[in-house]
């Protein structure tokens, strides 16, 4: 099956804005928010960057019936996110982000969101077996169980500045995290240095 790419506006990595993915979410009635959606595809995506699109819509969404064309748009909206997902793990400058509410969303919310995407990261990497594998370092054996733990939800943190910062912490382990994982099952090739 080829797809086209479609390009979100206004957007780092062709990545949506949150609420613009909320809104598909909302017409398309689906059970994920734009978090899950974004933590399973780069679940899928870490694991094996050839993972199908196909695949990922499999565990989103029934395929649209001929001539529904709201059904049709959403998938092709759905498509250009695990798209803008393959393609930002792919780069070598680590431009990767989760897919969050912004930053002027209550803390509470965020911080839910977050959990979110770690669950469905989760989901993601046992969608591709990774769970059963026994030769993973300690250090992503260690991030998964971390993972189960935070996919739980309950995060105590203060309000204020000291929430706001126990945030950005979890935010970046969970990126750095998913880095991490793609690493160690595959490796990132840089370019070959030209010898002058």
């Amino acid at each position: 099956m080829n797809h086209k790419l479609i390009k979100w506006p206004d957007t780092i990595l062709n990545l949506p804005n949150y609420e613009l993915l909320a809104d598909l979410i909302e017409r398309a009635n689906l059970s994920m928010s734009p978090a899950e959606l974004h933590g399973l595809a780069t679940g899928l995506l870490v694991a094996d960057t050839s993972a199908s699109e196909n695949r990922f819509l499999q565990l989103v969404c029934e395929e649209p019936e001929q001539g529904d064309v709201l059904a049709v748009e959403n998938t092709q909206l759905l498509l250009a996110l695990f798209q803008a997902t393959q393609e930002a793990l792919q780069t070598i400058t680590l431009e990767f982000e989760l897919l969050v509410p912004d930053d002027d969303e209550p803390l509470s919310d965020r911080i839910d969101a977050a959990c979110e995407w770690a669950r469905s990261l989760l989901y993601g990497l046992a969608e591709q077996g990774v769970h059963q594998r026994t030769d993973l370092s300690e250090d992503v054996s260690g991030f998964v169980r971390d993972l189960m733990e935070i996919a739980r939800g309950g995060y105590a943190y203060e309000k204020g500045e000291e929430g706001e910062m126990v945030y950005a912490d979890l935010l970046e382990y969970l990126r750095m995290g998913a880095l991490m994982v793609q690493e160690e099952l595959q490796p990132i090739k840089a370019a070959p240095r030209l010898l002058h």
